[in-house]
């Protein structure tokens, strides 16, 4: 047997000790910014016009353990200070790929490959990626004109598993497979400000990475003897494993005499994609074909609430979301069923079935709400909201010609949004609208 193996056991990046910064009587023009970022990539391939003949085939990538943290407390400390946006980012950005044919699945530039072995072909691609804020902020400002704070912990980058290219494949099946587990976390933050004017404070915890099983575009994948009999099945299966989104604990604001001019918001997104499809132009040939897309863990949740205790302060709007915005897809021709992009046919030949499935389940959460103590306060907008979004979609587009067997075409969702305590203590308060949102407004 032929086994293709490519790992990256450890990608790791970290900032490990304290970050303080200790500002007094400072005009800073432009931006202080921190990134901590797990990028690279990791590929097994068989290359488009190979020639093999082996037992059995195996092509396998693995990333599963892509990490980016900042595990101690970003500290700030100023007084009588004039700052610019204090920025910090935790992201992983790693790129899984498994495939036969040419890299991205575009159109074959070569003669046609071949493939004879005595079982089934593997092409598996696996990635385990996790950023997380680990000690969160704690911000003590006195006396500063501060234009604003953000703070972003994001899990990005793709795991793909894909064949591609011109194959002429005698054998077994061909199991193509792409899998991926992603968490975003951030624990506990802290803002005491007093005296301050501040453009406002963003924080943002979100899921986007992709996870894609495919044919390539203008792909010719026979499964065949010969004699030109099939002999093996083509079977795409995408799968977004876990896709957490979590604050962890308590988010406290602790402000006095401040004006903060725009919306101090907090966003905690479970989004990304996950995909199984057959591009336009592909032509297979199989005893069956399945094309199938599962995100069943898409989970966006505020674990401990936010608090905040404001004294005589001018404050604009509070914004915080938990919310899913995954996208599953399962589907022939172009991404989102439009129009194709050229009048060329592909073709299915297959002797059974053609199964096109995609399933998902979403939940948004904030477990314990919110504690408002203000006193002489001017807060324009307050609006928690909890939504259940994204899209779960099985179609067929393009222009196919399919011989034999049924196409069943199925597409099924769960979702739930959740929010539980809310609680205000209000003295002398000029408030503008206070709204709260739970919904689930996810599309099948």
């Amino acid at each position: 047997a032929l086994n293709l193996e490519a790992k990256t056991l450890k990608n790791d990046a970290t900032l490990g000790e304290a970050y303080k910064f200790n500002f007094s009587a400072i005009d800073i023009a432009i931006d202080t910014q921190t990134v901590v970022r797990s990028g690279g990539a990791t590929r097994a391939f068989v290359n488009e016009g190979a020639s093999i003949t082996a037992t059995g085939l195996k092509v396998d990538a693995q990333a599963n353990v892509n990490k980016a943290s900042i595990d101690k407390k970003v500290s700030f400390t100023a007084t009588a200070a004039q700052a610019g946006t204090i920025s910090t980012t935790v992201e992983t950005a790693h790129r899984t790929e498994a495939y036969l044919g040419r890299r991205g699945g575009f159109s074959p530039t070569t003669d046609p490959g071949s493939i004879t072995v005595g079982g089934d072909i593997a092409v598996t691609a696996n990635s385990d990626n996790a950023a997380k804020f680990g000690g969160g902020f704690d911000l003590t400002f006195g006396a500063v004109d501060l234009q604003n704070v953000r703070d972003r912990v994001s899990t990005g980058g793709t795991t793909r598993a894909y064949v591609g290219g011109k194959f002429r494949v005698s054998g077994g099946d061909i199991n193509v497979k792409a899998n991926a587990r992603n968490a975003a976390t951030s624990d506990e933050s802290s803002l005491s400000l007093k005296g301050i004017n501040s453009g406002g404070e963003t924080k943002t915890i979100e899921t986007t990475h992709e996870a894609e099983a495919f044919v390539g575009y203008n792909s010719v994948i026979d499964l065949v003897n010969g004699a030109g009999v099939a002999t093996g099945a083509l079977n795409l299966e995408a799968k977004t494993l876990k896709n957490d989104a979590t604050l962890e604990e308590t988010y406290n604001f602790n402000l006095s005499a401040i004006d903060i001019a725009i919306d101090t918001q907090t966003v905690v997104r479970s989004r990304g994609a996950t995909r199984a499809f057959v591009d336009e132009r592909a032509s297979i040939t199989a005893t069956n074909l399945t094309v199938n897309a599962e995100a069943k863990q898409n989970n966006a949740t505020i674990e401990k609430g936010v608090s905040f205790d404001l004294t005589g302060a001018d404050l604009g709007a509070v914004t915080t979301k938990a919310e899913t915005a995954h996208v599953t897809e399962a589907f022939f021709g172009p991404q989102g069923g439009g129009a194709p992009t050229n009048f060329a046919t592909g073709t299915i030949d297959v002797g059974g079935a053609i199964e096109v499935h995609a399933d998902s389940n979403n939940t948004a959460t904030i477990d314990e709400g919110f504690n408002f103590d203000l006193a002489v306060i001017d807060l324009k907008k307050f609006n928690p909201v909890v939504d259940a979004s994204g899209t779960t979609r099985a179609y067929i587009g393009g222009r196919f010609t399919i011989d034999n067997g049924n196409v069943n075409v199925t597409a099924n969702s769960s979702s739930s949004a959740k929010s539980k305590t809310l609680s205000f203590e209000i003295t002398g308060v000029g408030a503008g609208t206070t709204s709260s949102q739970t919904s689930a407004t996810h599309d099948t």
